[in-house]
């Protein structure tokens, strides 16, 4: 397929996702519009995923392999970007899917409206009944905005509006780029750490000039024990927000616009909390140990200094130690 006629490159990670990788590469391969390319980069995957990929390979001259050695989510993203061709770009996750109009309607936005970034919505699926019983109350509607969004606005604006209405939602999976202001921006996703969208969409918000939400659910996300959103990494998840957070602040600093720093700044502080409560019920030594090897020394210091000795985790670690002392003195006296 010559340069000129793919209109979208889907990037698929695939990791460890060979209960869902064949239905996800199915319904890119069934989307009305035809003009794409779906790049599948194998991040080292060491079950039977890619032997499923090669064999839709065979039947869909429009699916590309990169194999890579295991880097992670961020890297595998990064991998694909690189060697996309494509007019717009969409991320999917292999244990995920699309509807099967989706990339024709957003192409059809983004070109219309001549857009950097497209906000979508998605509908939520549950692995087990176990799942669905345990974060139904908490998902079945969070992908979808209840709020309008008419106008195509710039990033910054778009932020504001998003999270005043508490409606800001991260995944980069529920969003269309331009590859032109990808790269143009040099925008790519902090490898390394998980909980990666939440630095690089508010990034991309920063500098876009051409921004639009779509209500409209054309994502199909799946819950599942071993998703990363699943993930009971308690250290990892905790450095991820820790670094977004970091990187946030340095974004605010340099910049001057005190309206648009306070909602970025929300969204900093809402980071610290995370990283926070993810490793409020650890123990100190439990954490350096996590994290030695991992990062040096002087990252392991200000990360201490900035989560560990935080008053939100004076106030968490309290919260929690009463609760303990409850609760024994509660089974004690029967």
């Amino acid at each position: 397929m010559e340069k000129e006629e793919i209109k979208v490159s889907v990037i698929i990670p695939i990791y460890r996702v060979e209960k869902y990788i064949e239905q996800c590469i199915t319904t890119v391969c069934g989307q009305s519009l035809k003009e794409i390319e779906i790049i599948c980069v194998n991040d080292g995957s060491p079950d039977q995923s890619m032997e499923i990929v090669e064999k839709k390979a065979a039947s869909d001259k429009r699916i590309c392999i990169l194999t890579k050695e295991n880097g992670g989510l961020s890297s595998a993203r990064n991998a694909g970007l690189r060697i996309a061709k494509g007019k717009y770009i969409l991320f999917l996750d292999g244990d995920d899917a699309l509807k099967s109009n989706a990339l024709e309607v957003l192409y059809y936005h983004m070109n219309e409206y001549t857009l950097e970034q497209l906000f979508f919505e998605a509908e939520v699926i549950y692995d087990t009944p176990k799942i669905k019983r345990e974060n139904h109350r908490k998902y079945h509607t969070y992908y979808q905005r209840q709020q309008d969004y008419p106008k195509v606005l710039n990033g910054r604006d778009m932020l504001c509006q998003l999270v005043k209405n508490k409606e800001y939602r991260v995944s980069a999976c529920l969003q269309m780029f331009q590859r032109e202001f990808l790269m143009k921006k040099r925008l790519e996703f902090w490898e390394g750490i998980i909980q990666e969208d939440n630095l690089f969409t508010p990034k991309a918000l920063w500098v876009a000039e051409k921004v639009m939400v779509l209500k409209e659910a054309l994502y199909i996300r799946r819950l599942h024990e071993t998703s990363i959103m699943m993930s009971k990494d308690a250290t990892d998840s905790s450095w991820g927000y820790y670094v977004c957070m970091r990187e946030l602040n340095e974004l605010i600093s340099a910049d001057s616009e005190q309206e648009e720093n306070q909602f970025m700044q929300v969204i900093a502080d809402g980071l610290l909390r995370e990283a926070v409560s993810a490793v409020c019920k650890c123990e100190k030594k439990q954490i350096l140990q996590a994290l030695t090897g991992k990062v040096n020394d002087e990252e392991v210091k200000e990360y201490m200094k900035t989560v560990w000795e935080s008053d939100y985790m004076t106030y968490r670690r309290s919260i929690s130690g009463r609760f303990k002392y409850w609760l024994i003195r509660k089974m004690r006296l029967g």
